[in-house]
């Protein structure tokens, strides 16, 4: 029977850290794990990259096993760094933004119920990268979509009426007229073609959709809906896939009816490209960069995109 102790990286910086305080947040995890609770290391900033480093520096043989505590990009950070190691991380959901830790099946409270925690089975996921950036989910590529995910970091700061208007921006630009344009190229060979729509992503590991009946479409669910539209089968496939719609007004029901039932990659308005390795750029050749979403965390790049798949790169407890 497993033993070992578990140390928690803790980004105290996470939105659930900050709402009821890291002495609750280390005193719930010391409750869940008992015996196996060992070191906390409550770091901000490059701090977790760091802490992460000398961690593995410190337990190279495996006789630790190492929780991560934050949201998206905390969780990305020391992924980043463990990829390879074959440490097996396990997902404390205290971010705001969870879309890794809700994909992977977590509940959006890391106490309830305990058990997603200790009834608990090992997933080998492939990881993407992107220009240097590493993910586990994916990419969000269109100017509405990131239009979106601004409108959350408005929210998330109490700015209204910039959410308001960037939420008012991408609910036009999906049903309207906002287009982007974008240049896609399989592999080394492969023969580059211009895709036109308004919904444009990339992910990795082999896709499984499901539904989010039941789920009431509220900016609350948003990441909810989203883990489940990303949803992953159980074993990685090793490919990368590009994703574009041309969405519009009317798309649209079909659109958000797919993705509410788990059925939106199988659908006739959605193309796809899959590879080992994808190249995006930009018809508008004076165009040198891009803001991307990666794994729900807003990124500003340069042109082109070069996309890549690790295979088999990183282990991860999920619950059973």
């Amino acid at each position: 029977m497993e033993t070992k102790l578990i140390d928690f990286i803790i980004n105290r910086k996470a939105g659930a850290v900050l709402r009821i305080g890291e002495e609750q947040v280390v005193s719930d995890l010391r409750r869940i794990f008992g015996e196996r609770a060992g070191e906390f290391y409550l770091v901000e900033g490059d701090e977790i990259a760091d802490t992460a480093r000398n961690w593995l520096k410190a337990h190279p043989d495996g006789d630790r096993e190492l929780a991560v505590g934050g949201g998206d990009g905390t969780f990305m950070t020391v992924a980043s760094i463990m990829k390879g190691t074959g440490t097996t991380l396990r997902i404390i959901r205290l971010g705001t933004q969870g879309f890794l830790a809700d994909n992977m099946g977590f509940s959006s409270d890391y106490r309830e119920p305990p058990s997603q925690h200790i009834n608990s089975k090992i997933r080998v996921l492939d990881m993407g990268n992107v220009n240097g950036l590493d993910f586990v989910v994916g990419l969000v590529l269109d100017k509405n979509s990131v239009k979106f995910f601004e409108a959350r970091e408005a929210l998330r700061e109490n700015r209204f009426l910039s959410f308001l208007g960037k939420a008012f921006s991408f609910a036009s630009g999906v049903l309207w007229s906002t287009k982007d344009s974008l240049i896609v190229a399989p592999g080394t060979r492969g023969e580059a073609k211009e895709h036109v729509g308004r919904i444009f992503a990339v992910t990795n590991n082999a896709l499984a959709p499901r539904s989010s009946g039941g789920l009431r479409p509220t900016p609350d669910n948003f990441f909810r809906v989203a883990g489940n539209a990303f949803g992953k089968g159980e074993e990685p496939d090793g490919q990368l896939a590009f994703y574009g719609s041309k969405a519009g007004i009317m798309r649209a029901p079909a659109i958000f009816g797919s993705i509410w039932d788990g059925t939106w990659h199988e659908s006739d308005h959605v193309t796809v490209v899959k590879s080992q390795e994808l190249t995006i750029t930009s018809p508008d050749k004076s165009r040198k960069s891009i803001r991307i979403v990666v794994d729900g965390e807003l990124r500003d790049t340069e042109l082109p995109l070069k996309i890549t798949i690790q295979p088999r790169a990183l282990r991860v407890y999920t619950p059973a």
